[in-house]
């Protein structure tokens, strides 16, 4: 390999001194690794005049400014054979075959006056008459100026015409080449508002990042999420909307129990935790939804659940539809829609969890007493007990305990008591509704798509759900484009999913979707 020394000598000889122009190299390192031969250098522009070698230490050490790497084992590269003139002018003309933008201004080689020259026959044919409207620069033309290449310049930089491709090259060059990869905007616009100028440059490079199918499909949004909150109504008596889910995945029990399917009266807050095994088909649920459910409280007339495949099997929707059931099912990866469920799954988890901490065993062993402890409880948006919504009062405990023997309950006053109680329990629930969407949506914006626009959806994991077979750190954030098929309700929207895709359902929450405005050519599917 080739040594230089601190002194700038080569084996005792000294360098040429178009080696050492500092003006012409400039904050380029060069590290030649053995392991991996580096076709480009990750500063552009110039070479470093100096590289030291630490023979005692066994490191190689770039130049005073930088940290020292490890000396790589005797072995040819592409860069070890040469001498380091001929290094030079190698990594001159790499960085050159793709630059069409950035020059040496001091020494200017053959592709730099190619690009210049081009650029003036551009401005000349801007600057003709029938063209200045065209280029927007009625009152600038006498403001031009000339520099020593006789480009015209304004504030200093180049002038870009808009005709021809120079500006489109440009522009290309400064995002999608390996020395960009895809800045934003407004980094885009510094670095090329150093060297060039045209009116209107900060609006088109906004326009072009927008633009950018690969920057909408991998960055991240930092902006409030889309939609605003569209809470379900409150129901009208007890037991009539019910919401459901389950909650898997639990330790295996001395029942063979493994999974909670949790069930909640919208309106009372009441809710039942059946212990079952996740291998339950849908017509082992329907006998228990029978004879825990029904039994109790009747046939609901809706239910609110997510896309579990039970829940969106053929028997399931049979079964419930000869009952005269509605099935409210939410949309994909939207657990949003059953937040009611979610929530007391929550609160079901943190009490199972403080059981086991405080008196061991099963979880299931505590289940039933963990149902009564939930619905004999205060709940916030009701402003009582959701035992006292649904039988008129509290249930007796040795902390709690109220008049004993049996209440009169078919009198006109106890009548008329709990349907006050309820009245005021929908009130109850009609503020809490408005707080929380008011909460909600300071944090949300508001946006509408119109029926064959085309929209990226969104791929990245909710709490690990990995979605549409897509893993792996580096997957795309979005996906797409997909044209849009209709608009359903106010915040849905369903789209037009490819033949690999056919296994999602095809109607997403509008917080999934991303405005696409790439043009019709770059519209390609990203596996």
């Amino acid at each position: 390999m080739v040594n230089v020394g601190e002194n700038g000598t080569r084996n005792g000889v000294t360098d040429c001194p178009e080696a050492k122009n500092e003006e012409v190299f400039q904050s380029i390192e060069l590290v030649v690794s053995s392991r991996y031969a580096k076709d480009e250098v990750e500063d552009s522009f110039a070479v470093r005049e100096e590289r030291n070698m630490s023979e005692s230490s066994g490191f190689l050490r770039v130049d005073d400014t930088t940290t020292f790497h490890e000396k790589p084992p005797f072995q040819t590269t592409e860069f070890s054979v040469l001498k380091p003139l001929e290094l030079l002018d190698r990594i001159k003309k790499r960085l050159y075959k793709s630059r069409t933008f950035f020059f040496n201004r001091r020494n200017p080689s053959e592709k730099d006056w190619s690009f210049l020259n081009e650029l003036k026959d551009v401005q000349k044919e801007g600057l003709k008459e029938e063209n200045v409207g065209f280029e927007r620069i009625f009152g600038q033309v006498k403001n031009l100026e000339e520099n020593e290449f006789g480009v015209k310049i304004r504030f200093g930089r180049m002038w870009v015409p808009r005709n021809g491709d120079i500006r489109s090259r440009i522009l290309d060059e400064a995002h999608k080449s390996r020395y960009s990869i895809h800045p934003g905007a407004t980094k885009m616009y510094q670095d090329l508002r150093k060297n060039y100028w045209w009116p209107g440059m900060k609006f088109n490079v906004m326009q072009y990042v927008n633009k950018c199918l690969t920057c909408a499909q991998v960055k991240a949004e930092h902006q409030k999420p889309y939609g605003y909150v569209q809470p379900l109504e409150v129901p009208e008596w007890k037991w009539e909307h019910i919401t459901m889910d389950f909650i898997t995945k639990l330790p295996l029990t001395a029942k063979r129990h493994d999974t909670i399917w949790v069930i909640v009266d919208r309106l009372t807050k009441s809710a039942h935790f059946l212990p079952i095994r996740e291998t339950y088909t849908s017509e082992k649920l329907s006998e228990l939804f029978v004879k825990e459910i029904i039994t109790r409280h009747g046939v609901p007339v809706s239910i609110v659940s997510d896309r579990d495949t039970r829940f969106v099997s053929r028997f399931w929707k049979q079964f419930h539809e000869s009952m005269g059931t509605r099935l409210n099912i939410s949309t994909a990866y939207h657990p949003q829609t059953d937040g009611q469920s979610e929530r007391t799954i929550q609160t079901l988890e943190d009490m199972l969890r403080a059981c086991i901490i405080d008196f061991g065993g099963s979880w299931d062993d505590h289940l039933p007493l963990v149902e009564f402890s939930y619905n004999n409880s205060y709940h916030a948006s009701i402003g009582m007990p959701p035992y006292e919504a649904l039988y008129g009062r509290r249930c007796r405990t040795p902390v709690c305990w109220g008049g004993v023997g049996q209440k009169e309950v078919g009198s006109k006053a106890a009548v008329i008591e709990l349907t006050e109680k309820l009245q005021l329990v929908k009130v109850r629930m009609k503020a809490a509704q408005d707080r929380q969407k008011s909460y909600a949506d300071k944090r949300r914006r508001s946006i509408e798509f119109e029926v064959g626009d085309q929209v990226l959806l969104k791929v990245s994991p909710w709490k690990g759900v990995i979605r549409f077979r897509k893993r792996g750190k580096l997957s795309p954030r979005f996906i797409g484009p997909f044209r849009i098929m209709a608009r359903v309700g106010k915040v849905a929207y369903r789209l037009d999913l490819p033949d690999e895709l056919s296994g999602i359902h095809p109607t997403f929450h509008v917080s999934h979707l991303r405005k696409c405005l790439a043009d019709d050519v770059a519209y390609v599917m990203k596996s």
